[in-house]
């Protein structure tokens, strides 16, 4: 490290104007992140704020070490070289620049003579070098004829046309490029593409510039094949953003939100800890009326900040640094921190929260908080002075932590006494553990903020102001790590008995001697069904925790099923990998057509993943589904209000809605049916709320028996089909005695027009009148029992809305005939076909046997006379005609 006046200026030690440096930002520039956080630390903003400074200043701040300081000295060095030699290397440009314009017609000869007593720099020397190549490439024939009869060129320049436009484009994308902040362009280009879009397909071609993802953003325009126009759209429209002033969008956004002033003054106001009552009084409204505007400036927030990106852009920012202080946050957003800190809080995306700990938000799949308590948590009771460090050490290297984190949790549950470090309180998981036996035997739903909110005061009753996390899902994801789940999102503490010794080996029996290899959870739980509840185990979830608790170590467990071969579960595995890998839904057909001999009852095993979504017929992999951290936030508020009236809300009204404010979300996934969206709500939200087809509803909610529920199901719809009945039926466990019974009774509003198809008696266009005319037609045709397709008087009836079939004739003549009698010529309704007799005169029995093949039924009404008469004669006779 060169020599230095510890109490001198690093401007005045280095020979440079503080003030010219006023507008560069310190985070421009290529210091480390401990400098960086030192900087932020002091407030030190611009290189200017730098410069002011002394070494001795610099050497007091906390964790700036020698390193650091060797880093901001060499820095002003360079610093001081640039701008001795700016001028002078400017003017020495200059010079060549003219020589060689003044000196063209010696170099038209070869003659670069004229240069050789100048002084040039390397790069310089290395430009005239290229002068003389391109002289000695083209040859002098070809120089001077390009220089003198240009006319005579034209196949060169068309030859050389792909070369200009290649470097036409390079030129295009470098000048992007370098419009790109210069300590932007230093940073990891991973970061930056993932704040730039959601599109996996996006994403990878853009990560296919670089050699590798941790590639400086910077390095992008070297390797663009400009040959693939598409490519090169993506990277100018890439680098165009990469250009991006994060704080002017923030500025302009919140110039979008604060349209109203009450809208300001809620939000600072919320932003400030002032109740709804307060700043209700303060701008004379309702409570109420308050808890409305907030939420107004919320979606609009939301709305915006899907564009924007903000804590995307500012992890990008930080190159990944997982933790995006308060501070980092000020930097961007001036005099709107507080309530932009507010709003993000509400609004945490699936690859971040904040922390309330840390007073941070972090990055990263695990929560850094929990995995920082976890490793505390570890450490024993007593700890002495001499062994801090090493501590320390093991957090950094071994667990990749913070040490200034890592410090602080430590500080926060130990003591000092003299050399000695001793806990002042348990450890967070074992108090949790203690409340859950203590309050919540029966288990806790992590999922439900009433009882988290309910944990959090007993918490506080038993243990006081201990900071528990501020964020529920810290506090969920640090149970569910520790207990055993027992129903959908309901956890309980780990016993050391779970059932009796007998019921657990006949368990173990049962599934090693079974002639499946593989077997669903839900199918145990069936066979010993009475047993385990009487153990307390009283659905599959509980069950399956239980086994991997007893028999972990001897098989194999998938989300839904177990297996006593790993290698068994292969084929399920790649079933459920087939459809991931699809991206779209694959259709039952597409299962068969792939996997050869494919059962579907092996379909339905593997389907049955909870990572499938279920769109009837079709599967979609959970990973494959496009819905935006800001939709699945709107989609959470959405249900949120709905639900919170207690009621049952039926799947049609919810996807009428979202259709109306968000359609993108269903139309970007496939989802075109009300049912199909039920399966995708049901796989974001199956651990918050209730989903019993076609119902969703709060956990506490009773949604009602099946029957009532297909009943509700079936009169919200114009037309629905006889599988949408017996597919309800199957999953709601519904035993239906008498299939056609129950179809006869919804027709006070559906009729068969097929024999599978129901429509409402307004969409056929029937009513009373046709159906008496019918009626008597029939009847005068009839003596005894005849199948309704052999009806000859069926080319008579009226004209409708709809095709007449058989079904249809059926249902009209059971709803309105008193003096007709229909019935089916078998107690299956898929084996059937329809009879009509007089009343009373209904002999079904001779018609047992009868084929149930379809006969089209055509009306005569004359229209096309062509047509009727090929049904009736020959080609060839129509020909002799």
């Amino acid at each position: 490290m060169m020599n230095y006046v510890e109490n001198k200026p690093l401007a005045e030690m280095f020979h440079l104007l503080p003030e010219e440096y006023a507008d560069i930002s310190v985070s421009s520039l290529p210091f480390s992140i401990r400098v960086q956080n030192r900087f932020r630390q002091k407030n030190i903003a611009t290189v200017k704020d730098l410069l002011l400074l002394d070494v001795l200043f610099l050497k007091n701040i906390q964790g700036f070490g020698d390193n650091c300081l060797s880093q901001v000295l060499d820095y002003c060095k360079e610093l001081s070289v640039s701008n001795a030699s700016g001028e002078v290397a400017t003017c020495q440009e200059t010079k060549v620049a003219s020589l060689f314009i003044a000196n063209k017609d010696s170099i038209l000869l070869g003659d670069f003579s004229f240069a050789d007593n100048l002084a040039l720099s390397i790069e310089q020397k290395e430009g005239f070098e290229a002068y003389k190549r391109a002289y000695k490439d083209l040859g002098e024939e070809l120089v001077f004829e390009c220089f003198c009869a240009s006319d005579r060129i034209v196949s060169l320049w068309e030859a050389l046309s792909i070369f200009i436009k290649r470097c036409s484009i390079l030129k295009r994308l470098e000048g992007y490029r370098n419009e790109i902040p210069s300590h932007r362009r230093n940073n990891a280009i991973r970061h930056y593409i993932d704040a730039f879009s959601y599109d996996e397909n996006t994403r990878s071609k853009l990560l296919n510039l670089y050699s590798s993802q941790d590639d400086m953003l910077g390095t992008v325009v070297n390797s663009i094949d400009v040959e693939d126009s598409t490519m090169v759209t993506i990277a100018e429209r890439f680098l165009k953003w990469c250009t991006f002033d994060l704080s002017q969008e923030i500025t302009e956004l919140f110039g979008k939100i604060y349209t109203d002033p009450r809208i300001q003054t809620v939000v600072e106001g919320r932003a400030n800890h002032l109740t709804l009552n307060e700043i209700g009084e303060q701008l004379g409204v309702s409570r109420e009326r308050v808890r409305q505007i907030e939420a107004k400036a919320k979606r609009t927030f939301d709305r915006h900040d899907g564009r924007i990106r903000i804590m995307p852009k500012l992890y990008a920012e930080q190159n990944g640094q997982s933790i995006i202080t308060l501070e980092d946050i000020a930097s961007v957003s001036g005099e709107n921190t507080a309530a932009l800190v507010f709003l993000l809080k509400d609004c945490e995306g699936s690859t971040y929260t904040y922390d309330h700990q840390l007073d941070a938000f972090v990055f990263g799949d695990n929560d850094l908080s929990s995995r920082i308590q976890d490793f505390v948590d570890t450490l024993p009771d007593v700890l002495h002075r001499t062994d801090y460090a090493e501590i320390i050490n093991i957090a950094q290297e071994a667990y990749d932590l913070d040490s200034e984190y890592v410090e602080k949790a430590i500080n926060e549950v130990y003591r000092t006494t003299g050399e000695v470090y001793h806990r002042s309180r348990l450890s967070l998981a074992r108090i949790y553990e203690a409340i859950l036996r203590k309050y919540y035997s029966s288990g806790i739903h992590v999922y439900d903020d009433n009882e988290i909110d309910g944990l959090r005061k007993h918490i506080y009753d038993d243990y006081g102001d201990i900071s528990l996390p501020s964020n529920n899902r810290a506090i969920a994801a640090r149970i569910s790590s520790t207990c055993l789940l027992t129903g959908r999102g309901i956890y309980i503490p780990k016993k050391d008995r779970w059932i009796s010794a007998d019921l657990s080996q006949r368990m173990l029996s049962y599934i090693m001697n079974n002639e499946s290899p593989i077997l669903l959870i839900g199918n145990i739980f069936s066979v010993f069904e009475e047993e385990l509840e009487k153990e307390g185990i009283d659905n599959r979830f509980y069950l399956q925790g239980v086994l991997r608790e007893l028999f972990g170590d001897r098989l194999y467990f998938r989300r839904d099923y177990v297996s006593r071969d790993k290698g068994l579960t292969s084929v399920y595995s790649s079933i459920v990998t087939l459809i991931k890998d699809a991206k779209y839904p694959v259709k039952k057909e597409e299962l068969k057509k792939h996997f050869k001999g494919i059962t579907d009852i092996v379909i339905g095993l593997a389907t049955s993943d909870s990572d499938i979504i279920n769109y009837f017929g079709e599967y979609l992999h959970g990973s494959n589904l496009v819905i935006r951290e800001t939709e699945k936030n709107y989609l959470s508020s959405y249900l949120a209000s709905l639900l919170a009236d207690g009621e049952a809300h039926h799947i049609k009204e919810v996807f009428a809605d979202i259709i109306n404010d968000s359609p993108e979300i269903f139309s970007r996934n496939a989802v075109i049916w009300p049912y199909s969206a039920f399966s995708v709500l049901e796989y974001l939200f199956r651990d918050q709320y209730q989903f019993s087809r076609p119902f969703i509803a709060l956990n506490c909610v009773d949604i009602g028996r099946p029957n009532e529920r297909l009943q509700e199901l079936l009169y919200g719809m114009d037309q629905f089909s006889i599988s949408d009945i017996t597919t309800f039926a199957k999953e709601n466990h519904l035993q239906i005695p008498a299939l056609i019974e129950f179809i006869n009774s919804l027709n006070d509003k559906y009729l068969l027009v097929n024999s599978d198809t129901l429509y409402t008696i307004s969409e056929i266009g029937i009513n009373s009148s046709i159906a008496t005319e019918i009626e008597t037609l029939v009847f005068n045709e009839i003596s005894d029992t005849v199948p309704i397709r052999e009806l000859q008087c069926i080319s008579k009836f009226p004209q409708i809305n709809v095709t007449w079939d058989e079904w249809l004739v059926y249902s009209i003549l059971k709803k309105w005939s008193g003096r007709l009698e229909v019935a089916l010529s078998s107690s299956q309704l898929r084996q059937s076909i329809p009879l009509v007799s007089i009343a009373g005169r209904m002999d079904a029995s001779k018609y047992k046997d009868a084929s149930t093949e379809p006969i089209h039924i055509k009306v005569d009404n004359m229209d096309d006379i062509d047509v009727l008469l090929a049904d009736i004669l020959s080609d060839k006779l129509l020909e002799e005609i």
